[in-house]
């Protein structure tokens, strides 16, 4: 066989999966009612016509049922070649020229930098600035503060007639 008929071959039992795999759920859900009821038959006690009726119709889904289920098996055991490929497909990854998967650069494509030619001094130069800038709004977030509680502290002595507090505003 080649490949071609290998992959047309794969395809084919992944839609005969695909369909017993429908069968097998459509008779599961056929013969759920059933099995909300089939414990009535290993009681004594007698059942009513809507008991008869839902077991009578629940045997015939669970023979439909366990059809279903063995087709479904053998489509699973002929499906493995394709489930093979599909694990391939899925675990593929373009080469490189040299051999290598494409998520991983050859060495020779990637340079080999230390740390310190890694960060460009304009870079580092730029964030000590902005630090710098920080520390000093945070100062003067501080400045303004205490100016306005020294403004404060002027205004009540001022009423008072102290002359200390305007000698600390000038300090």
């Amino acid at each position: 066989m080649n490949a071609n008929s290998d992959t047309t071959a794969a395809i084919d039992s992944l839609e005969s999966l695909l369909k017993a795999k429908i069968k097998l759920q459509d008779a599961q859900s056929e013969a759920e009612p059933l099995l909300k009821v089939i414990g009535l038959l290993f009681e004594p006690e007698a059942l009513d016509d809507d008991q008869k009726k839902v077991l009578q119709n629940g045997l015939k889904s669970l023979r439909k049922l366990l059809e279903a289920h063995s087709a479904y098996s053998v489509a699973v055991e002929q499906a493995e070649p394709a489930r093979a490929i599909v694990n391939q497909l899925l675990s593929f990854q373009p080469m490189n020229f040299d051999g290598k998967p494409t998520g991983q650069p050859s060495e020779e494509s990637v340079p080999k930098v230390t740390t310190a030619e890694a960060i460009p001094d304009e870079v580092i130069a730029d964030e000590d600035e902005e630090s710098k800038v920080d520390e000093a709004e945070d100062k003067g977030f501080e400045a303004d503060e205490a100016v306005a509680d020294l403004s404060k502290v002027s205004a009540t002595t001022k009423s008072s007639g102290s002359t200390r507090a305007t000698s600390s505003k000038k300090s």
